[in-house]
């Protein structure tokens, strides 16, 4: 897009100069003045730092809308919100948080978007049925962008300090809305029980997540060339790691250890490129059409030939790297085969059957940190999974039942 150009206008008392932004033209003053020029400067630069969608001013003349701010937070977020040159599910979130505000309030000015406008948005989420926590959470993703509106001059400072005063739902205070279930480990047992049914490439990313307490995203994105094999323990140095930028945590490391058994599982993926991803979806596509092929139950002679039922320009084709909401589903989808719902359950017994066993692979870290604080003890969880306080790895590792009944037996 070019830039609005400065444009000269002819009058009685001598030509001057204009320029059109957003469909309204604005007088700059003598033409070709330093004056007009710096005037020109300065209001399309403020227009190209709000995404050049309006001047960070409204007049009653031509009021900002609630679609502008929207538009133009949506282009400062899709370079603001990246990682590793991509964009982040925070960049998605926000998007479907705009499109269910602008529903309502897209045409309406920036004064009229006020507290009860607010309470409003946060309704359609409260109707959708979303958690207590998605809910809050979606609510300060909101303010965020009238803040950063705020900062851009495009939202009116008395109306975002009014949003802000607007508490968050209390727990049990709202009629219909549920609270979120908290992650917490799932049994060794339902694991071991569901690899079998996985594709090597699965079994083996499930066996390296689960023997390293890594997290999803770190599996996902392991390579060659970032492990260092010169100890009798390989360690993996995680650049982009999930508290890295929080206060406090600008220069932290996390690192993976990855001790013989994870070792054993590695070594035959190391043989391709130090920037090539070890697990690739493309490989586990592979494998899953041969085990296909392999039970095959009707003979070769007869349908289709293999191979022959695929569609020449696919709309999607298999990724290079393993994307963590896409681990998660093929981990769940197998999860689902492996235990199928029983017949006859309740409502919460089919939901407790659920949690039980179509497990995902973000609580494997759980499972881990618990079995490591049971042998090792709390420290020794704290430094496997990366934490800095031993309060966070409490939420990880939960604490053995057992010892608790050990000492009810002893004492009462």
């Amino acid at each position: 897009m070019k830039n609005p150009k400065y444009r000269k206008k002819k009058r009685k008392s001598g030509p001057y100069a204009v320029v059109e932004i957003a469909g309204k033209e604005y007088y700059l003053g003598k033409y070709n003045s330093k004056a007009s020029r710096e005037k020109y400067g300065r209001l399309v630069g403020e227009w190209m730092m709000t995404g050049r969608v309006a001047l960070p001013f409204s007049t009653p003349e031509t009021p900002l809308v609630m679609n502008q701010v929207f538009l133009a937070f949506i282009r400062h977020a899709k370079t603001h919100y990246r990682k590793e040159g991509e964009q982040t599910s925070e960049y998605e979130s926000m998007r479907r948080i705009i499109k269910d505000a602008r529903t309502r309030y897209g045409s309406a000015t920036v004064s009229d978007f006020g507290p009860l406008a607010f309470r409003s948005v946060r309704q359609i989420w409260i109707d959708r049925g979303l958690t207590r926590q998605g809910i809050n959470k979606n609510a300060g993703r909101l303010k965020h962008i009238l803040n950063w509106a705020v900062s851009m001059e495009l939202f009116p400072v008395d109306r975002a300090e009014a949003i802000a005063r607007v508490s968050q739902l209390q727990e049990y205070r709202v009629d219909g809305v549920e609270e979120s279930d908290e992650v917490t480990l799932v049994s060794l047992e339902v694991v071991h029980a569901t690899i079998p049914n996985m594709t090597r490439t699965l079994a083996d990313m499930v066996r390296v997540q689960l023997l390293s307490s890594c997290r999803p995203g770190e599996v996902c994105k392991l390579t060659p060339g970032a492990i260092d094999r010169s100890g009798d323990v390989w360690e993996y140095e995680v650049e982009h790691h999930k508290m890295r930028g929080k206060k406090g945590r600008e220069r932290s490391k996390k690192i993976v250890y990855f001790g013989p058994e994870a070792q054993t599982i590695l070594l035959p993926y190391l043989d391709r490129p130090d920037s090539e991803p070890l697990f690739s979806p493309a490989e586990h596509t592979a494998q899953l059409r041969e085990a296909r092929t392999k039970n095959r139950a009707t003979p070769a002679s007869c349908g289709n030939r293999v191979g022959t039922n695929r569609q020449r320009k696919p709309k999607k084709r298999p990724g290079k790297r393993w994307g963590s909401k896409a681990y998660g589903k093929a981990v769940k989808n197998v999860a689902c085969r492996t235990f199928e719902m029983p017949e006859g359950l309740s409502d919460d017994e089919r939901k407790k059957f659920a949690y039980d066993h179509h497990w995902t692979p973000n609580r494997l870290r759980h499972t881990q940190a618990t079995v490591i604080r049971q042998k090792f003890g709390p420290e020794a969880a704290q430094v496997i999974l990366g934490h800095k306080s031993i309060k966070t790895t409490e939420t990880y590792a939960e604490r053995d039942a057992e010892k608790a009944r050990e000492v009810a037996r002893r004492v009462g």
